[in-house]
């Protein structure tokens, strides 16, 4: 279970998360949601000590992050890399993945990144190839927590399906995952647990089910439950 206790985070006087608490519970995927700006990217950033909260804490089953290291995995929206080191040195270094292993070489393949990407530097890489990269880093790893930030960014239909399938795969051997994005279509098949991030608080958390059935007004879109619980448009 990721548990955030009470986290308040701004930059200068500028409010960014303001006394957020809510959970992800173990072996689910939780649906953090929210209109850009609203703290979601923060929210990570405080999750893996990138920023340090004004106040309260995020735990991984009641351990820190730097306690969890090895058992954890992460793709930002703009994933790290080395520039001057190749694809296949990057995936070794950031993710301790093994390019050499068949079923990473075939997910590789199934995103987009083919033989000829791995191995030139990674300074090369277009903006959704470094993402791919980031993608195949985090679910290669076998990790015990997985927070994946807009994890379709830059892939094709195909590709985005293969994702969330493996995705699926994670949770079944048991990974704590919190995703974000703005396909709802996708979340709503994929998710089980939803929490609805607007202006720096935690509007509403609970599992997608009884989200449709509170806040869809019997359409059983997750995006409509959206719009009604930020007060927007659909």
């Amino acid at each position: 279970m990721i548990t955030t206790e009470n986290v308040t985070f701004a930059y200068n006087k500028n409010e960014i998360l303001s006394d957020i608490s809510f959970i992800a519970p173990t072996g689910k995927i939780t649906y953090l949601a929210g209109v850009n700006g609203a703290g979601k990217t923060t929210w990570i950033k405080c999750a893996t000590t990138l920023l340090k909260p004004k106040g309260g804490a995020i735990l991984f089953d009641g351990k820190t992050f730097d306690n969890v290291r090895k058992e954890f995995a992460i793709c930002f929206d703009t994933p790290p890399i080395y520039k001057h080191m190749s694809c296949v040195d990057n995936l070794q270094v950031l993710y301790e993945v093994d390019y050499k292993k068949d079923e990473v070489r075939e997910m590789a393949e199934a995103i987009g990144l083919h033989g000829h990407d791995m191995s030139q530097p990674a300074g090369k890489l277009s903006y959704g190839q470094r993402h791919r990269l980031g993608i195949l880093g985090a679910l290669s790893r076998g990790a015990k927590y997985l927070i994946l930030d807009e994890p379709d960014l830059g892939l094709d239909p195909f590709a985005v399906d293969y994702v969330y399938k493996k995705i699926k795969t994670c949770k079944e051997n048991g990974c704590t995952i919190l995703i974000t994005g703005q396909n709802f279509i996708k979340m709503q098949e994929l998710c089980d647990h939803f929490c609805v991030i607007n202006n720096g608080r935690i509007a509403v958390e609970m599992p997608v089910r009884e989200a449709l059935e509170q806040y869809a007004q019997q359409t059983n879109s997750l995006e409509k439950a959206f719009y009604n619980i930020v007060g927007g448009h659909a």
